[in-house]
């Protein structure tokens, strides 16, 4: 974890050493060089298996073969309660609650592991929503991203950057330090592909956030 309290600034600035990290460079306009920048990762998990992927007009217990035509599956919808402190246990982050002034998502790692899903996995839209939201369209949701497929029984691993739009979006969200991801999205069988779905796809996503707050101490 990363930090750089207001004093180390002032040292910095009074010492007339260019220190990037107190924002005196930065692009951001609203960045202020004596912010207190904390930096943490928080994990995200959760699993989609082949119930997910039946369609109730149809019999999933009959033994897998290529499918004679198109076949719509359920969209899959998937919320994930995320509370930063519970989860991180970080007392600085916590202290620093009230005073938060944006946060931005610098990169989310995934990794698809293990993989046991006889077809493809749908390609996941990701959003932070409310605490009291259910899917993504609630109101407020803001997307941040989407989760490539994963081939049949092949796992994966990445990188998502968000753009500036989202971040803006998704900053109040985060501030709250409690929210729901709401992974979203569908795959549908074509003719010749397997079906009914076997197995599951396991996702864990590593959001890489950096928070800034006002610091205890005005001057």
């Amino acid at each position: 974890m990363f930090q750089r309290t207001s004093w180390a600034c002032v040292a910095a600035v009074l010492g007339l050493t260019i220190v990037s990290g107190c924002g005196l460079f930065s692009k951001d306009s609203d960045d202020d060089p004596f912010d207190l920048v904390i930096k943490q990762d928080v994990d995200v998990e959760f699993a989609i298996d082949d119930e997910m992927l039946c369609p109730p007009t149809e019999d999933c217990t009959a033994p897998t073969a290529p499918s004679p035509g198109p076949i719509d599956l359920p969209e899959v919808n998937v919320p994930v309660e995320v509370d930063i402190i519970a989860l991180t246990m970080n007392e600085q982050l916590s202290s620093a609650s009230g005073r938060l002034k944006k946060v931005e998502i610098e990169s989310i790692d995934y990794v698809i592991a293990p993989n046991t899903l006889n077809i493809p996995s749908p390609p996941l839209g990701l959003y932070i929503t409310p605490t009291t939201a259910t899917s993504k369209d609630a109101n407020g949701a803001a997307f941040i991203g989407t989760l490539p497929s994963a081939d049949p029984s092949t796992e994966k691993t990445g990188t998502l950057t968000v753009t500036e739009e989202d971040q803006a979006k998704s900053s109040d969200l985060f501030k709250a330090l409690k929210f729901k991801v709401i992974a979203n999205g569908d795959k549908d069988i074509e003719a010749g592909e397997q079906f009914p779905a076997q197995g599951r796809t396991d996702y864990k996503l590593t959001f890489n956030l950096k928070f800034s707050a006002s610091p205890a101490d005005q001057f």
